[in-house]
């Protein structure tokens, strides 16, 4: 890979949440900036503003899956304003929501998180929830008949 791009890229994952503008990152490595797009395209493949986009949206399934922090602050932690589009930017990109995510690891989370105690009476609780909201479902059910 150019030097040049890979500088660009190091730049990019440097600080997320910091907005660099491509006009910047070109004059960084020294050069125009359509000779940057150019050159950057053709070193990843995708355009710079495609790929600090799948910067932000990897460092972001990254959070989800190993802290406790809220969908809130994961957005400004990788420096995205707009919940809505960025939960449907993680969705086709994932094929899962930011919460479907972190469902995904919470289990994980809590082990690394929690001593294992508390991940065991947190786990039978939530099982306890669980059958006592399918039973109240058959009661219900019954109820009914």
């Amino acid at each position: 890979m150019d030097v040049r791009i890979q500088i660009a890229i190091d730049l990019m994952k440097e600080d997320l949440s910091r907005e660099l503008s491509f006009q910047e990152l070109a004059q960084r490595v020294g050069l125009c900036l359509s000779r940057f797009q150019h050159l950057f395209n053709a070193e990843t493949g995708a355009s710079p503003r495609h790929y600090q986009r799948s910067l932000k949206l990897e460092r972001a399934r990254e959070l989800l899956g190993t802290s406790l922090l809220s969908s809130k602050q994961v957005i400004a932690r990788v420096g995205l304003k707009d919940r809505s589009h960025f939960e449907r930017e993680f969705k086709k990109a994932y094929g899962m929501t930011p919460s479907e995510c972190r469902a995904a690891n919470l289990r994980t989370i809590l082990r690394r998180e929690y001593p294992k105690r508390a991940v065991a009476e947190i786990t039978t609780h939530r099982q306890k929830q669980t059958q006592d909201s399918r039973r109240g479902h058959k009661i219900a059910e019954t109820a009914t008949r």
